[in-house]
């Protein structure tokens, strides 16, 4: 999770893990917590396990270039897009170790 931490400080300085909803933010901001975790089977054990992360960016600019640059992460996956509180958020999910 902080290696994934030390990718998103590259492209926002305000980067957040599973905040508390009482957490005042600042933006642009990138807001992301577990999603999903997928055990691999073989023999009976789990031999491996991929991480997903529900990551949400959320800028006052439409066209954020913090949208564009997780976008392009390998293992990013679009979901939605919405506006709320006159701020745009864009979800992705992203499979990371």
């Amino acid at each position: 999770r902080l290696e994934l931490q030390n990718i998103f400080l590259q492209f926002c300085d305000n980067v957040y893990f599973q905040p508390p909803a009482s957490l005042q933010m600042s933006y642009p901001a990138i807001r992301f917590k577990v999603a999903d975790r997928k055990n691999k089977f073989g023999n009976d054990i789990v031999y491996g396990q991929s991480r997903y992360y529900e990551v949400t960016v959320i800028d006052y600019d439409p066209e954020s270039e913090v949208f564009d640059k997780v976008s392009m992460l390998p293992t990013a996956k679009f979901n939605n897009a919405y506006s709320a509180d006159g701020l745009n958020h864009q979800v992705f999910t992203i499979n990371y170790k």
